[in-house]
């Protein structure tokens, strides 16, 4: 089997498993938002925020490494051991630390109410961590079945026990998500361990170090200017903006899905070319993604832009309609985002440091800036127009490296011509929303003609949809 057919076939059950993951995610926030109200989903949200930047500090660079050198490390269990317990001693002292001056907390984010959920932070951190260097093995295994399996878990569990609790605070709502974590977590970490933990070796962490210390500082980076919308947000706003601004991040960057799909095996794969001198192969691989990427994402993106305020009415109901202006900016970000496809992946696998700390650096700042300029002026709309540009940024600066360096692009005929067909088609359905405050009914209607066009004329002009139903049968 070719690589990139190994790519499609890894990335087709990661897509699937991803996608499920985040429609049950999707209907968990759902149910939140309309359990606990725009405040008390504010908290929520704000809570996540601070567990997953705090885990951050733990775990940044050392999944990746782990990824990347697994494939080329002789002694793997001693590599994969060394690694985990590094892990497990650093998320251990930063779970001590929190818990014993949970004030940290309240100095950072300007909010007493995290001070009460300190100890609940602390224990996350340590199965969050564990868990994903866990995950980030199987990855490097490039076992996408048993990766599917456990990332789809989390939120079916989450969002029955939402459903059969109706949980009306963010406190109770954040002990049931850390609870269903470390329930799911433990399975993961416990496998993990029998199958793959030995003696470890420490001399190892010399040959990774350098590297891990590199990614550590872009992948801490990378996911300040992540949460850098929220977490200003809680500085110069209030609960209630960061649930609106919830709604309208977490239906945008769902459609991450398809992109974090792909780049699950296409690291390790990716690695490999370029260890064997395969450079030409991986320009017409990542070619390829970025193209299909785009071809499925793009209807759906500019249908939820027009009918915006119809889908947040019928979904989270109308007392969240104050998301719908910053809803569009972010899918719009999302959309050239994927289209872009794993350009950071391919500087990773290069190994180029110094650049991917520069480019994670200037982003970063241009978000947090762009966030204290804007925020106080526009509120959400100027928060989610701060971290578009911080996206848009990131994908310029990053795929015009690559191009200078490797000659690699994301862009193809086949995209653009499939982005021509998705945009000529959504002018007049833009036009008439204009005129027209659409119904539900009518706006389901009008999406699937849309759909239907659309599909017929990349048929014609751009590739058959029987190939692809012919080509995706093959390798299944």
């Amino acid at each position: 089997m070719s690589e990139f057919k190994k790519i499609v076939k890894g990335s087709l059950l990661v897509f699937i498993s991803m996608t499920l993951a985040y429609l049950f995610g999707y209907l968990s926030k759902v149910v939140l938002a309309r359990y606990l109200g725009p405040s008390q989903l504010g908290l929520y949200t704000l809570s996540l925020t601070v567990l997953y930047i705090f885990t951050s500090f733990a775990i940044s660079g050392f999944g990746t490494s782990l990824t990347y050198f697994y494939s080329k490390e002789r002694r793997k269990k001693e590599f994969v051991s060394t690694i985990f317990l590094t892990s497990f001693l650093i998320l251990l002292i930063i779970s001590i630390t929190i818990s014993m001056f949970p004030n940290l907390l309240h100095i950072v984010f300007k909010d007493e109410n995290l001070i009460s959920l300190a100890w609940l932070i602390s224990i996350f951190i340590s199965f969050y961590g564990l868990t994903r260097i866990s995950f980030s093995v199987l990855r490097g295994q490039e076992r996408a079945g048993m990766y599917a399996l456990f990332n789809l878990s989390i939120p079916t569990l989450y969002l029955i026990a939402l459903l059969f609790l109706k949980v009306r605070l963010a406190y109770h709502a954040l002990l049931l998500y850390v609870l269903v974590y470390i329930l799911i977590g433990s399975v993961v970490i416990l496998k993990f361990i029998k199958n793959n933990l030995t003696k470890p070796n420490f001399s190892l962490l010399k040959k990774v170090f350098p590297f891990t210390v590199v990614l550590f500082l872009v992948e801490i980076l990378f996911q300040f200017r992540r949460w850098t919308d929220v977490w200003m947000l809680s500085w110069l706003s209030n609960l209630s903006n960061i649930g609106f601004y919830s709604v309208a991040i977490s239906t945008a960057f769902a459609f991450n899905a398809v992109l974090l799909a792909f780049n699950f095996l296409y690291l390790p794969v990716s690695t490999r070319l370029l260890n064997q001198n395969k450079l030409h192969e991986l320009r017409k691989i990542y070619n390829k993604i970025c193209f299909l990427i785009t071809l499925v994402i793009a209807p759906f993106c500019v249908l939820l832009f027009v009918f915006a305020p119809q889908f947040i009415r019928i979904v989270f109901g109308k007392a969240y309609l104050a998301s719908v202006f910053p809803f569009r900016i972010l899918t719009l970000a999302v959309l050239i985002n994927s289209m872009f496809g794993p350009n950071w992946t391919n500087l990773v696998a290069k190994g180029e440091k110094k650049i991917l700390i520069f480019l994670a650096i200037f982003t970063l700042l241009l978000n947090v800036i762009l966030n204290y300029f804007m925020i106080p002026i526009w509120g959400i709309v100027g928060a989610a127009t701060a971290t578009a540009i911080s996206i848009i940024s990131w994908n310029i600066l990053t795929s015009s490296i690559l191009w200078i360096k490797q000659r690699m692009t994301p862009f193809s005929k086949q995209m653009i011509k499939s982005l021509i067909i998705s945009i000529v088609l959504i002018t007049p359905l833009i036009f008439l929303s204009t005129l027209y405050n659409f119904s539900l009914i009518y706006a389901s209607l009008l999406s699937v003609v849309y759909l239907g066009a659309y599909v017929f004329f990349i048929n014609i002009y751009v590739i058959r949809i029987k190939d692809v139903f012919n080509y995706l049968l093959s390798i299944s």
